[in-house]
């Protein structure tokens, strides 16, 4: 419980800067007013249109994809500062923001532990372990064979960001 409470501080400070942004996508993920899901989707298609129309080379993509997210990281938290005022954060905001963490922090515990149950497979039953993975990765072949790899990707990211408002509106 402690490790928790040092990840949930941890990540508290990183995302200090970007914490109305975080709370704006929070908004936005969790489909808080009813046309949220179309500007996540409508969006997401416009990215990946945009990104059919100029059909880089995966370097190239790459390189500018890091390239805007080095800006972003550099420019972000100067305007943040001078786009929402210091003083408008309230102890409502800190509150959902602490709740944003939370989430964050068990949804990493959850992946972290489902890595760590999978690779212990391999000791305890290694031919599980095997039979698992092949028939994953045989699968994956066979969907990969059927459908473009970009528009696969294009519903893989699209059905994730949708999970955390069909998961609070439910």
């Amino acid at each position: 419980m402690a490790g928790d409470t040092l990840d949930l501080m941890r990540l508290k400070n990183c995302v200090e800067s970007w914490r109305e942004v975080v709370l704006i996508m929070d908004s936005v993920l969790a489909w808080e007013k009813d046309w949220y899901p179309a500007v996540t989707a409508g969006s997401l298609t416009m990215f990946y249109m945009f990104l059919y129309w100029l059909s880089p080379s995966m370097l190239t993509l790459l390189s500018t994809l890091g390239l805007f997210f080095t800006l972003l990281d550099y420019l972000g938290p100067k305007l943040m500062d001078k786009i929402f005022s210091p003083n408008l954060w309230s102890g409502e905001k800190e509150k959902k923001l602490e709740n944003v963490c939370k989430s964050l922090v068990s949804l990493s515990l959850l992946m972290s532990s489902c890595y760590i149950s999978f690779t212990a497979m391999k000791t305890t039953s290694p031919l599980t372990h095997f039979s698992v993975t092949t028939i994953s990765l045989l699968l994956l072949a066979y969907l990969g064979s059927l459908v473009s790899g970009q528009f696969l990707s294009y519903i893989i990211l699209l059905v994730v960001l949708m999970l955390p408002g069909l998961y609070r509106y439910v």
